[in-house]
């Protein structure tokens, strides 16, 4: 996500008060958080490696899942890998709203700098990008999403040449040769879609429901990664509650009681 003159002033303030105040733990808080409890976006990133947004406020361990809301094309397919259960996280606030879409409010954290008693090891979606693209992009259908569009169809990557035959076989048709059968009738191999094109478009609608040769390709897989640096962890996580954003253009969080003590716990690791 690209920023703003604005956040990259704040950025580059936070950066001067931080160089100015490395020897006192206290003094540099005071700096960082005002009056109000409200910290900016740029000090949490120098702080925490890891940010995950809800719209519940959760005391104790996350739980992997499946997204209820996953990404879809034009015909409202999804095209994003919906079978892996995972937490999603990101490398900063901006790029978690990203990622979620979605205003939430309630700001999580985790792996904080310079302490390695709490680094976790993620998935990067974006590193997996260039790798889904290759396996799942056919010609004139390139996996990829450019500020959240993209032109990718499900439908047609499932009737593409190198994958309508698996994709058929799963649903039961029959080859001999050039020829086919399914439910009773005979057709020739060239009129494949034509015949199945319309039980695929009805019974397989995600990757969730693809034969286990075609699902494992979407493993890891989102088509907008390259925007929103989305990381993900495959099992439960305790994450650490920061506070709130007060609206989707916030420049900082408003600390929770115990988002200042983590806060200033990890002013003390960056310190060192």
């Amino acid at each position: 996500m690209k920023i703003s003159n604005n956040e990259r002033m704040i950025q580059e303030y936070i950066y001067s008060i931080i160089n100015e105040n490395k020897k006192n733990v206290g003094e540099l808080y005071e700096r960082l958080v005002d009056p109000s409890g409200m910290i900016y976006l740029s000090s949490l990133k120098k702080l925490f490696k890891y940010f995950h947004l809800s719209k519940y406020l959760i005391d104790g361990t996350f739980s992997a899942k499946i997204p209820t809301t996953p990404f879809e094309d034009e015909d409202g397919n999804v095209i994003e890998d919906d079978f892996t259960e995972r937490i999603s996280l990101a490398t900063s606030i901006p790029n978690a709203m990203e990622a979620v879409g979605e205003f939430r409010k309630h700001v999580y954290a985790v792996d904080i700098i310079n302490f390695s008693g709490d680094d976790i090891n993620t998935i990067s979606l974006k590193k997996r990008l260039p790798i889904c693209s290759k396996e799942l992009s056919t010609p004139g259908n390139k996996f990829w999403a450019i500020q959240g569009d993209t032109t990718f169809s499900f439908y047609d990557w499932l009737t593409s040449e190198k994958n309508i035959k698996t994709v058929a076989k799963s649903m039961g048709v029959k080859f001999h040769d050039n020829k086919c059968s399914y439910n009773g009738l005979k057709f020739d191999l060239d009129e494949l879609e034509d015949v199945i094109g319309g039980d695929i478009r009805d019974d397989i609608i995600r990757p969730s429901e693809l034969p286990s040769k075609l699902k494992q390709q979407w493993y890891g897989c989102v088509p907008d990664a390259e925007q929103s640096d989305e990381h993900w962890v495959e099992h439960n996580l305790k994450l650490y509650y920061l506070g709130t954003l007060k609206n989707v253009s916030a420049l900082g969080v408003t600390l929770s009681s115990d988002g200042k003590k983590i806060v200033k716990r990890a002013l003390e690791y960056f310190m060192e």
